[in-house]
């Protein structure tokens, strides 16, 4: 067979590959099944072996086995499918390694290809935020984040994040001029449509990798106009889509003080990590597997109960009445998240009920327009008394109906239980008493993962898996920090890295760090954005 017509096949494949990841993951695997046989078929015709003979692929392979090892220590199909198959991610990365040697124009056509497409998804997003559908009338989803070409699937901003390392590595790599220029404008254009996504997680890590890239610069001027235009950008969010602004900034102030505590993470993140860390205690070693979690999450002794509880635990200030607050965020017609107050200081009677099988419901309802709460009073966590306190909300504004249970699945509730002194002759509660709401929103930590890489790596891989990931990450650091510094290593080839190489390992270090939430680390498509900035990277580090 002709060897330049299959390595111009597996070029141009992969130079079209972030274009077909637009699509969803069917066009994306078909190129890796292909590309990963034309790459097979030549190397072994040229007795090429470097691209196996190499620390990446060593370490690779290693986790490779590992995971399968887990797989089949609790076999089951999902995590079989996998693991099995796992081993075309790490070859995407030599696949394109490959190509850069070979071919001359690929750096250069692969770039070319990249602008074509991210132009077409910055007009198309906008055209989705102005227009309320995009060019292929995909219509803006109910929460108003634009998703472009991606339609369901909000990843959009995920997307340019992961992309965007990679895309400034290759103005490096092809050694553009005016690249003083070229980047503050570049960098806007991926932050202004990053915004308009809405998606939190992706801004963050964009703006973590922008600054971390301009410390390495050591440019103070373009790090002070990068705040400004980011400054500008969240008042024109908050003019221009209020929808969005809210999602990113008021949502998320939110999530961070839920229940009157200051946390990083909310309350359904925390829940995924502490039941990823109860799954993690069961199997240390290795753990349950890829793509375990969802299959055991839901099982009683991985539920964190102990923080459910105490997130839905309310104490009284003083000996007095109950008085209680209730905040809800609900969606209105339009899909636009409301915040509002229901009941504000209204002073209520409330009778105590014993054995009221009745009143013990695990969620609200609403009646004659009272809203009934069940409140249980208990001594310790986890140890209830017999007394159950029912409280009867009077829905003492009738015009609030509206957004009162206009969507049970998307709104909340949140009670916020205090005493008030009274003169009236009713009946109160003792001060520091406890009570125990019994309403959760969730009532365990299930989810297809646990969204953070390292938390699920080390439930289903266990230690031996995630020593890898956490190796992986730890060098990454240490290389960053010898080349701001210019220390000088002398056990590890790490001294002068080329600029795509720094910028390409930021890249990493910000999809890897611990603090973000993430996707599924074993999902393909998410896998296929992961390791396709990896070829470029290992073409230019075995360069030395």
């Amino acid at each position: 067979m002709n060897k330049n017509l299959l390595l111009n096949i597996n070029s141009y494949l992969l130079i079209l590959l972030p274009a077909f990841l637009v699509t969803g993951p069917l066009l994306p695997e078909i190129v890796l099944l292909i590309t990963f046989i034309i790459f097979l078929i030549l190397c072994y015709s040229e007795k090429e072996f470097k691209y196996f003979n190499n620390n990446f692929f060593k370490i690779f392979l290693l986790f490779y086995l590992i995971i399968n090892l887990s797989t089949f220590l609790n076999f089951n199909l999902l995590s079989l499918k996998s693991s099995l198959f796992y081993f075309r991610f790490g070859f995407l990365s030599l696949v394109i390694w490959h190509c850069i040697d070979k071919n001359p124009k690929f750096i250069k056509y692969f770039f070319t290809s990249l602008i074509i497409l991210l132009i077409a998804i910055f007009l198309d997003s906008l055209i989705q935020l102005i227009f309320k559908k995009n060019i292929l009338s995909f219509p803006i989803s109910q929460t108003g984040r634009v998703s472009s070409f991606f339609g369901d699937e909000l990843v959009l901003g995920s997307f340019l994040t992961r992309i965007f390392p990679l895309f400034v590595a290759l103005i490096f790599l092809l050694n553009i001029s005016n690249k003083k220029y070229i980047l503050p404008v570049v960098t806007i254009l991926f932050l202004i449509n990053i915004f308009i996504t809405s998606s939190r997680t992706s801004l963050a890590m964009f703006i973590f990798f922008v600054i971390s890239f301009l410390i390495f610069l050591k440019n103070i001027r373009l790090f002070v106009i990068f705040s400004l235009i980011t400054l500008i950008l969240v008042s024109l969010t908050y003019s221009f889509n209020k929808t969005g602004f809210n999602r990113l900034f008021v949502h998320t102030f939110n999530q961070f003080s839920e229940n009157n505590t200051i946390q990083i993470h909310s309350f359904r993140h925390t829940l995924h990590y502490l039941t990823a860390w109860k799954i993690f205690k069961e199997k240390p070693l290795l753990g349950y597997g890829p793509k375990s979690f969802r299959l055991n999450c839901f099982k009683k002794q991985f539920v964190p109960n102990k923080y459910i509880q105490n997130n839905n635990t309310f104490f009284t200030n003083q000996t007095a009445e109950l008085n209680i607050l209730i905040q809800g965020i609900n969606y209105d017609v339009n899909g636009n998240e409301i915040i509002e107050k229901f009941y504000n200081n209204e002073v209520l009677n409330f009778l105590p009920i014993l054995n009221n099988t009745e009143s013990q419901k695990k969620v609200y309802d609403l009646t004659d327009n009272f809203l009934l709460f069940d409140i249980y009073k208990f001594n310790e966590i986890n140890k209830l008394s017999s007394s159950v306190v029912t409280l009867y909300i009077k829905n003492l504004n009738s015009n609030e109906d509206k957004f009162i249970f206009k969507n049970k699945q998307n709104a909340k509730f949140y009670l916020n239980i205090n005493a008030i002194s009274t003169k009236e002759n009713k009946i109160l509660i003792q001060k520091n008493t406890k009570y125990l709401v019994n309403y959760s929103e969730y009532f365990n930590g299930c989810n297809t993962h646990p969204h953070n890489f390292h938390l699920q790596v080390l439930s289903e891989t266990g230690l031996i898996g995630y020593f890898i990931i956490f190796s992986l990450f730890m060098y990454i650091v240490y290389a960053l920090l010898i080349n701001l510094f210019k220390i000088n290593s002398k056990t590890l080839n790490l001294n002068n890295l080329s600029a795509p190489s720094i910028i390409l390992l930021i890249g990493y270090m910000i999809i890897l760090f611990p603090l973000f939430p993430s996707g599924n680390f074993f999902n393909n498509w998410l896998s296929i954005s992961i390791y396709l900035p990896s070829g470029f990277l290992l073409s230019e580090l075995y360069k030395k």
